[in-house]
């Protein structure tokens, strides 16, 4: 047998969900034809449901407060850790900017000797040709066909088709849907 937290310490979906059982649940209206013992009845009824309802939407409140506190954690720690990429990023950069140097000194000085390649007991340093690449001359369409590779990419227009279902066509390929709402928080 589970016993039911403290309202304080259950999550929002589930306040959210109390807080619209409660709101479906009927409650008798008090009429002049009730006796004062029914209408007593009644009264506390409505009474009991309006403490019920105070009680979960302060929990709501103080819940929803959390979360913005949570999130707001949260985005500081996106934040932080984007500067630290950052601050990675240019450390990366930096260093392959030092090893370009290192090579390109390495590469100068053996031409400088005459020298493609040297052994010494840790490293082989040795200077290859590199690997020849094609640089086209003419404009790609201008190349014969049995030279070609033909890429093909099919995209929707979304600007023509939301035009055209604003000006009331029909398209039963697409619809036109609102965005919906969004959370602001400030």
């Amino acid at each position: 047998m589970t016993q039911e937290k403290p309202i304080t310490e259950q999550s929002l979906f589930n306040l959210t969900g109390e807080f619209l059982r409660l709101f479906e649940q009927e409650y008798p209206e008090i009429s002049e034809d009730d006796s004062e013992e029914v209408r007593a009845e009644k009264e506390k009824a409505q009474a009991d449901f309006d403490d019920a309802l105070s009680v979960i939407l302060t929990a709501i409140d103080k819940k929803m407060d959390g979360y913005c506190y949570v999130r707001a954690r949260l985005l500081a720690d996106i934040e932080t850790a984007k500067a630290e990429r950052k601050r990675l990023d240019d450390f990366i950069k930096r260093k392959e900017r030092v090893v370009e140097r290192m090579e390109t000194s390495l590469f100068k000085s053996m031409i400088a000797t005459g020298r493609t390649i040297i052994q010494t007991a840790l490293h082989k340093i040795c200077i290859k040709p590199k690997r020849a690449s094609v640089r086209v001359l003419v404009p790609e369409t201008e190349i014969p066909k049995e030279y070609q590779r033909i890429k093909t990419t099919i995209e929707a227009d979304k600007t023509k088709i939301r035009d055209a279902i604003k000006s009331g066509k029909k398209l039963d390929f697409a619809v036109y849907e609102s965005p919906g709402d969004e959370l602001k928080i400030a």
